[in-house]
């Protein structure tokens, strides 16, 4: 017979145990996970199973769908991991997870010496401790199971294959207040960290691990998207595809880096920025390229041969107003105007940039300045917002919204391949390196 102490201990699993179904639905049965006793199934009867007393502490084998590997846990720890599991709230970028006990932040180690390093950190349980407002924060490396993985498994959002739910190899940021848990008027625990909070001691505590061990280690995201290969597309491509001469000549390969840096960018941020630079590297050649232009215009006029002081103070004032377009706003804003087309960026532009987006099909050339205008300030207003610091940070409210920055990022991909060649129609020597 089995029999639990104490008494109460099974309502409690009975409950922990409706998660599993609450968030599953019919993806998973309990035996998925392994070797729980099943409180709440039509057949269970403790008094047909073998003599056992389980406690708080009895171990048993933890396994969810998706997981590399068996783990051996208490009841305790089930219980309080499918509990939280139940309130956490993760963010849509599947960075960061808040429940009642803590917040968590995958990383990722960046070299064979900080993942060495980080092993022990965790399984030796390297902690800091300090004051907070709102009492004793704790922040400590941890791998393994932990009620991300688990939300993992339950959302199904796991790779049989390559993404595992749960890994031993999974290191996260716990950030928690041990000592302070609150339950409100309803019974419910709280929530007693802020996403904005759990950032900020993640933050520190990478430093600090930096410093320290001068360990490599990145936040990561542990969202995953299962696609597969459209073979008929993939066939027609082959078929179709032709290789065109390398762009090649002085300033090409710096500016190609940059557009494979954004092409592998880790987040849509990175590839915005990365994508920005394009544009900055091949500004200071389309503002010479104007300059030159529109003087030669001037120096060639008949005005020129007997030039009185109206003509001269028309020609200082060319090269004061063309010297304005080397301000970074403005050289962008010029580029883009003189580089990209408005009719191919349209259908991939963000919502932000209301007037590309929204641009008619047959608009007139007044028009199409306006929405290469418009996106121009949401390139340069968006790149100050992601690497300006918030206390030198000024908005012009031309900035892209953070839900819109991968789409951002993928028109921008396709406006660089434009800047790009347009610089390389230049002749070498008139490119600015």
């Amino acid at each position: 017979m089995v029999t639990f102490d104490p008494p109460t201990l099974r309502q409690e699993l009975s409950k922990a145990l409706k998660v599993i179904s609450e968030k599953a639905g019919d993806l998973y049965t309990l035996a998925d996970f392994g070797d729980l006793i099943d409180v709440n199934g039509p057949a269970f009867d403790p008094e047909e199973l073998e003599d056992a007393v389980i406690t708080p502490d009895t171990l048993v084998s933890f396994s969810p769908p998706g997981a590399t590997t068996t783990f051996d846990i208490s009841y305790r720890d089930v219980i309080a991991m499918l509990n939280d599991a139940c309130r956490a709230k993760i963010d849509s970028e599947w960075s960061l997870c808040l429940t009642p006990r803590s917040a968590l932040l995958p990383v990722v180690a960046r070299s064979a010496e900080s993942s060495a390093l980080a092993d022990k950190l965790a399984a030796r349980q390297t902690m800091v401790e300090q004051e907070a407002e709102g009492g004793v924060i704790r922040v400590q490396l941890v791998s393994g199971l932990t009620v991300f993985g688990l939300c993992v498994a339950l959302d199904e959002n796991y790779s049989d294959d390559y993404f595992p739910s749960v890994s031993k190899e999974h290191l996260f940021i716990e950030v928690s207040r041990p000592y302070s848990l609150r339950a409100d008027s309803s019974g419910q625990l709280e929530m007693l960290i802020s996403a904005e909070e759990a950032r900020a001691f993640a933050a520190a505590f990478l430093y600090e691990l930096n410093l320290a061990l001068d360990m490599e280690l990145d936040e990561v995201s542990l969202r995953f998207n299962e696609e597969y290969a459209d073979e008929k597309a993939v066939e027609e491509k082959m078929q179709t595809f032709e290789l065109r001469p390398l762009l090649t000549g002085p300033g090409m390969g710096d500016v190609l880096r940059h557009y494979n840096d954004g092409v592998r960018a880790h987040s849509a941020a990175d590839g915005v920025l990365s994508f920005t630079k394009v544009f900055e590297y091949v500004s200071a050649t389309v503002v010479r390229e104007r300059l030159i232009d529109r003087a030669r215009q001037k120096l060639l006029s008949s005005r020129a041969r007997v030039p009185d002081s109206a003509y001269i103070l028309e020609l200082q004032e060319l090269f004061e107003a063309e010297g304005a377009n080397r301000k970074d706003r403005v050289a962008v804003i010029l580029t883009t105007r003189t580089c990209c087309d408005a009719d191919e960026l349209r259908h991939l532009s963000p919502e932000c940039c209301k007037k590309l987006r929204e641009m008619a099909a047959n608009a007139s050339d007044k028009e199409r300045e306006a929405a290469l205008e418009n996106f121009a300030e949401c390139i340069v207003s968006t790149r100050n917002m992601l690497s300006h610091a918030k206390a030198n940070f000024d908005p012009t409210g031309f900035e892209c919204p953070r839900n819109q920055l991968d789409q951002l990022s993928r028109c921008l991909r396709v406006a660089a391949q434009q800047v790009i060649h347009y610089f390389h129609g230049v002749h070498p020597n008139k490119r600015v390196l």
